[in-house]
This record gives structure tokens, sequence and C-alpha cells, in this order.
């Protein structure tokens, strides 16, 4: 992330990034963090070799910036993995391709490995896809994500 980031910029959790740092780091941002969420700085406190950040969200705890990400940069990657699929098309399936890095369901909507969704079913809320595994023979493609796994039917774009 942006060690300089202003008060409102937008910063995400993701499955690497809260692996990052000492383990103290780590399991504090573990106790309070969950991954795929986005959180708004506060303002950051740069030192010689670490950088604070408070975040609106919880303005009594400390974190250290090698746990998040910028939220734009991390939807412009997703976006850039989406960008690069070559669909082909298959008018029998319920999606049009799929490779391990990239999907495109049969409505157009184009998923990436990394990228943060939402599941139909609210009690999962946001989730960030791991990957994809498609069972071409029974027209099925299972979307493995932070909190599970879903078909590709019940994953929705974030708008």
């Amino acid at each position: 992330m942006d060690i300089y980031a202003k008060k409102g910029h937008k910063i995400i959790v993701t499955e690497k990034s809260i692996e990052n740092g000492y383990d103290s780091v780590k399991e504090h941002a573990k106790k309070h963090l969950e991954i795929g969420e986005m959180y708004t700085v506060h303002c950051t406190n740069v030192q010689g070799w670490s950088t604070t950040v408070y975040l609106e969200e919880f303005p009594d705890e400390e974190f250290n910036s090698v746990n998040f990400e910028d939220a734009d940069e991390a939807i412009e990657a997703s976006q850039s993995k989406v960008e690069k699929m070559q669909p082909l098309v298959n008018k029998r399936q319920n999606f049009i391709s799929v490779d391990s890095e990239t999907v495109r369901n049969s409505y157009g909507d184009f998923f990436a490995v990394g990228e943060l969704v939402e599941h139909e079913d609210e009690s999962m809320g946001r989730t960030i896809i791991i990957s994809f595994d498609a069972a071409l023979d029974e027209n099925e493609i299972t979307v493995h994500t932070d909190k599970g796994f879903a078909h590709l039917d019940f994953i929705a774009k974030i708008i």
C-alpha cells in the first residue's frame, strides 16, 4: 500500500497481505481484519523501517502497512487478468470460457483469480476468488474462494 496514503484512502486485506510481517503483526491483523474487506485510512505514521496505519473502522488499533494493498491497485490487477482472457464461445455451456486464472459466464461477466466478488448468499458476503475448477462433462464451474467454494452462477460482480 501507499505508506503516504491520505485520510479516506481505500485499502484492502488480501490472502497474501495478511500473511506479511512478524508473527505478532500477522496475529493482530487476523484478529481484527477480514480478507477481502475494504478499509478506510485515517492516517499513517511512516517510521524508519515500518509504517503504522490507523483505520477509520478501528480508531484505537494500530496496524502495519504490510498487511494491506491499495484497493485501486488490487481491482486494476483483477481487471487486467480479465482483459487478457480470450473467450471461446460454446453455447451448450453455462459459461463461455475458463482457464486457471479467468472465467467468463454465459451472461458475459468476467471473473479473475484475486478478484473481490459477492456471493448471492448474503451470509457469505464478499469473498476473494482463489481458483476455478472446470467439470466440462458436467457443464459446471466451481469457484474456490477464501470462504469456501460456490458454483459460478452464485458469484456476483461488486457494483
